[in-house]
């Protein structure tokens, strides 16, 4: 797991959208596919269903999403700190 692939999480959990979040986040789609697919494997469970073209979280992804939002937002928040 790397901070690239929770920042793809992040954005892919507040677009719901593949091709959208890869476009704010300036990459491809299956690089996209790719990086979650990868973090799903290393976390052994899936974090995305998709319905009706719709993408929602699964049980394991709210919980995983409830943690990580708040990883990111401290990180960040460190950052600008340090800043100048």
């Amino acid at each position: 797991m790397n901070w690239q692939q929770l920042q793809y999480f992040e954005k892919l959990v507040a677009v719901k959208h593949y091709r959208k979040a890869s476009e704010m986040l300036y990459i491809t789609p299956p690089t996209l596919t790719k990086s979650i697919n990868n973090l799903e494997r290393e976390l052994g469970v899936p974090l995305f269903y998709k319905k009706n073209n719709n993408l929602y979280l699964t049980t394991y992804g709210k919980v995983f999403h409830s943690h990580i939002k708040n990883v990111l937002k401290e990180v960040s928040d460190c950052l600008n700190v340090i800043e100048f």
